[in-house]
């Protein structure tokens, strides 16, 4: 801004010689204030356009968040709604375990009176002792996870 000034200077004197002296002031006054006014415009300018990203940030910010709580409700909802599945999966799965055990029971026992054999209890111990399983699902499912269990420590 010195330079500009000062190269003004250099032009005033070239061109008005001594005129400089009765026209250097108005003109340096109309100068600063065209300068004052580009300064004032230049932050005017600055303050519109730093409100407007202000705003568009603000807007956009609040955007993504519902956007995120969307996504995030929609993803608990799918959560829940596979657990929901899954635990009534669960549920009529170990209905038909705990039939089939009935089932079982049922036919030992008709098998031991139509072949008129001992007590159900003995066949099913020699059975379980023979064969390594068990008739009842859990014990024989918590076996088998005993038995990997022991196959992967070797």
């Amino acid at each position: 801004m010195v330079d500009s000034i000062v190269y003004a200077q250099g032009h005033q004197d070239k061109y008005f010689g001594n005129l400089k002296r009765d026209v250097y002031p108005a003109i340096a006054k109309k100068y600063n204030e065209n300068l004052h006014n580009k300064v004032y415009q230049m932050e005017h300018d600055y303050k519109v356009k730093s409100n407007s990203l202000d705003f568009r940030y603000n807007n956009r910010k609040e955007e993504i968040e519902k956007e995120f709580e969307k996504k995030a409700f929609n993803l608990e909802y799918e959560y829940k709604h596979k657990i929901h599945k899954l635990e009534k999966e669960n549920t009529r799965l170990h209905k038909i375990i705990k039939t089939f055990e009935e089932t079982v029971k049922k036919f030992i026992k008709w098998i031991c009176n139509k072949f008129e054999l001992p007590s159900e209890d003995e066949i099913v111990r020699n059975f379980e002792k023979e064969t390594g399983n068990s008739l009842n699902a859990e014990k024989q499912f918590a076996k088998k996870e005993r038995i990997k269990e022991f196959e992967k420590e070797l």
